[in-house]
């Protein structure tokens, strides 16, 4: 499988709706009067490029936009103070998203973790998890990053690699009803097939050892 660091994972966040901020990355508003000082913090365990996206609406002072820097894990950096014009109330169009750009050892450490999950052949299919995926498929390496991050066991099988394990996967899914317009990643929990998740997301998070 290519080197995971090949697959940026991008997520935008519309600071609008704050609840729908992932938890990898924070956007942190610190004011200070009428001083507002914006901050990120990196709460994941790999460094992240973030881009800051500003509008002041003529009430202050923008330089640039977007701003990118670089976040280490558990970093928390500020990104930009402003304050509004003389006179103004400050009035800001504001959002973010940020890519994974692992750092060699992560890189490595990462990798090394999937090396060691990755199988050629299954004898069991009822037991554990296992996840069929392929590559340049992000949706299989978001999959693959959650379960490996969150110490959860499980099998990986990368389709692009083996015709016979490709063979089988579908195999299975015709012999379930599927039909032909699959998306990826195909998960097997315990048995169960299930394929072309609406909410990947919240279905990968929800498995535990």
């Amino acid at each position: 499988m290519k080197n995971l660091i090949l697959f940026y994972m991008l997520s935008f966040i519309n600071i609008a709706s704050i609840a729908q901020i992932k938890k990898e990355v924070e956007l942190i508003q610190k004011r200070d009067g009428e001083t507002l000082t914006l901050i990120i913090k990196n709460n994941s365990d790999e460094q992240k490029e973030v881009d800051l996206k500003l509008d002041g609406k003529g009430t202050c002072k923008i330089n640039k936009s977007p701003i990118t820097k670089t976040v280490k894990s558990g970093e928390e950096i500020d990104f930009i103070t402003l304050t509004p014009f003389k006179g103004k109330k400050l009035d800001l169009n504001m959002s973010y998203n940020f890519r994974s750009k692992p750092t060699a050892e992560e890189l490595a450490a990462i990798n090394s973790k999937l090396n060691a999950v990755t199988v050629e052949k299954v004898n069991d299919f009822n037991q554990g998890i296992i996840v069929f995926g392929r590559e340049d498929c992000p949706r299989c390496e978001r999959t693959i990053k959650h379960l490996i991050r969150n110490n959860i066991s499980f099998k990986y099988i990368n389709t692009s690699k083996s015709i016979d394990l490709n063979t089988i996967m579908w195999k299975m899914l015709k012999d379930s009803g599927a039909k032909d317009n699959i998306t990826m990643p195909v998960i097997i929990v315990d048995g169960e097939l299930s394929h072309s998740h609406i909410k990947l997301e919240e279905f990968y998070q929800n498995l535990t050892n």
